[in-house]
């Protein structure tokens, strides 16, 4: 199965937590790469921030959120059309 939402995260971060309860909370699926068992993860998560040490970071298709930003996630959902 191919996600058009993905998030890095670890087991400990509350925020990421949150953050996956309000995608769920919205029906989206997404595949969550855990950072911290996750050598690739991490170095993919790097790459793409371009050297980011926090989690979450959410990828919805190309745009890149780093952090829990309730109202980004929501904005670029609806602008992906996964919301309304």
């Amino acid at each position: 199965m191919s996600y058009r939402v993905r998030i890095f995260s670890t087991p400990t971060c509350s925020y990421c937590k949150q953050a996956k309860e309000f995608l769920s909370s919205k029906g989206i699926s997404f595949e969550d790469i855990d950072v911290s068992s996750n050598p690739e993860g991490l170095k993919e998560m790097r790459n793409i921030t371009g050297g980011a040490r926090t989690v979450p970071v959410i990828v919805i298709d190309n745009t890149v959120i780093v952090g829990y930003e309730e109202a980004d996630i929501a904005k670029t959902l609806k602008e992906k059309g996964l919301i309304s």
